[in-house]
């Protein structure tokens, strides 16, 4: 197929999704929840959770039209002539050479970060959703820290943490003593849980300079 396609994937990611689909992972205990996908091809031969696996994967019946489906776009994407990510070397270096030797060659372009084009002036600056605090703030308070010195945690837009996870969470980060910017998600209709994770009331001002939740 010629088409040209879009996956939204980092490198690491990619490689992931390219052995589930070819490789054709197989659950071997679905009814046990703690049973693991083991993926021995690709770089430090990663281990997950069968319930952190694609829905798209397991949610559908294996072998059916819709399975089929993702399954062959898949492969299409393995045989095209070249792929383009969005990532940087400084940030996936090693998976992005893993790309390279999973498809057999070097066609693999990197042009991230990718960043909109704003039409107007009037447009919001925020990319990926609104911010409580202002992005310049961000880089301002970035710009003010000494080079690879922050850690940056993030969950990612579909991940909301638990109450107790969050706890957990935020308790590492104070007892590491690491100068961070935690990013935490805040949950549409669709995702609102009972449990749902804030950061703990006084975290922040306890935190005082060295860290940050945006």
């Amino acid at each position: 197929c010629s088409a040209p396609r879009f996956l939204p994937f980092g490198a690491a990611v990619l490689s992931l999704h390219q052995s589930l689909w070819r490789d054709v992972l197989r659950n071997d205990n679905p009814q046990d929840s703690n049973s693991v996908a083991l993926f021995p091809n690709l770089l430090n031969s990663p281990v997950y959770p069968w319930w952190q696996i694609s829905h798209l994967f397991t949610g559908s019946q294996r072998g059916g039209p819709e399975w089929e489906f993702f399954r062959e776009n898949t492969l299409f994407n393995i045989d095209s002539c070249g792929v383009v990510i969005n990532t940087f070397t400084e940030l996936e270096q090693v998976h992005i050479d893993h790309v390279k030797k999973e498809l057999g060659h070097k066609r693999v372009w990197v042009v991230g970060p990718v960043l909109r084009i704003h039409n107007s002036s009037t447009e919001p600056e925020e990319h990926g959703g609104i911010s409580a605090v202002s992005r310049h703030d961000i880089v301002d308070w970035l710009d003010s820290r000494e080079e690879c010195s922050v850690v940056y945690v993030c969950f990612g837009s579909r991940t909301f943490l638990s109450g107790s996870q969050m706890k957990v969470l935020t308790c590492a980060l104070e007892l590491s003593g690491v100068t961070f910017v935690l990013s935490v998600g805040v949950p549409d209709a669709r995702h609102m849980a009972p449990d749902q994770g804030k950061v703990p009331s006084g975290f922040m001002d306890e935190m005082g300079c060295e860290g940050g939740a945006f």
